[in-house]
């Protein structure tokens, strides 16, 4: 009841105003879970350490918790500017005839994109253009805030497809040339995943996106979205040009297994460049690198297309 009294708040605000909310709610985050501030600021020294001083990487992690208070008014706000049309309000996008494209293949489509800027209002895109996209994604732990949160995604008509639920019905829906989108940034177990670099660094990917456009040779669509530099309350959604899966080795084990590192690794480096761009876009306070390489282990995968990695 608390949820929805806030969201008819907000929602009847103007939204300049509302966002400068979001904005001291950022703030007072910055302080109130500030563990999970010291895990940013631990985390972005080690990634941008040698590009950004401790005073500037700390205003980069304040900047990424405003930037999320602003989303989550906006998210608040969605299905009022759905219901009255007014999506076009928020978002210009780019690049949009790479999307069109890859389903034009006929193969499925993968959507490759990360938790950063507001990802909520990506995945509402999606929705009210008509696509047919599901976002691989998982429950939240806080029951109440997971049912708000589903409630709100079903209003907006987003489609999910939880990390429960079965391969088969993965594959049922590539091979009906609908798109998977999967966020690749989270930390993942030593049975679920392979290192890449990530920052310089190895971290723990996923290899489901690999191993579905190996399988079924979908085209993987990079897309983001980020705040207008100029206007904040305008996003720009930009589809970068699609990946294509290309075997680089034989047909054995140990070369099949290096085809999905090398593809994980090109995925993985085409975030980083994003993140690089705007960093305080990105969810610092994620441990992205808390899975550590065993000793002698290079690298370690579980093919589950349909686990981990959701947002």
């Amino acid at each position: 009841m608390a949820l929805r009294l806030l969201q008819t708040g907000v929602s009847a605000l103007p939204l300049r105003l509302a966002l400068v909310i979001g904005r001291r709610l950022g703030d007072l985050a910055y302080w109130i879970v500030y563990p999970r501030t010291r895990v940013a600021l631990r985390q972005i020294g080690m990634a941008l350490g040698q590009s950004l001083t401790p005073s500037e990487q700390r205003a980069v992690i304040h900047r990424m918790y405003r930037e999320f208070g602003q989303g989550v008014i906006e998210f608040l706000r969605l299905p009022r500017l759905v219901a009255e049309g007014r999506l076009d309000d928020l978002v210009a996008v780019e690049g949009e005839e790479f999307l069109r494209a890859a389903y034009a293949q006929g193969k499925g489509v993968l959507i490759l994109t990360a938790h950063y800027g507001n990802f909520e209002l990506l995945a509402t895109f999606f929705a009210a253009k008509g696509y047919q996209v599901n976002l691989v994604t998982r429950r939240l732990r806080n029951g109440i805030l997971d049912r708000f949160w589903a409630d709100q995604r079903r209003r907006l008509k987003i489609r999910a497809i939880f990390k429960e639920q079965s391969l088969k019905e993965v594959i049922a829906r590539l091979r009906r040339n609908e798109a998977m989108g999967y966020v690749l940034d989270q930390n993942m177990g030593v049975e679920q995943g392979v290192f890449v670099e990530f920052f310089g660094r190895p971290a723990c990917t996923m290899t489901a996106v690999a191993v579905l456009a190996k399988r079924f040779g979908s085209p993987v669509v990079p897309v983001f979205i980020a705040r207008d530099r100029r206007d904040p309350t305008r996003h720009r959604i930009v589809f970068e040009t699609p990946l294509v899966f290309e075997a680089r080795g034989g047909e054995d084990a140990a070369a099949s297994h290096d085809d999905l590192v090398f593809h994980t690794q090109q995925y993985t480096a085409v975030l980083e460049r994003r993140i690089r761009e705007r960093p305080d876009h990105w969810i610092w306070i994620h441990r992205r690198w808390n899975t550590r390489p065993r000793a002698g282990l290079a690298t370690s995968r579980r093919d589950g297309a349909g686990e981990g990695g959701g947002s």
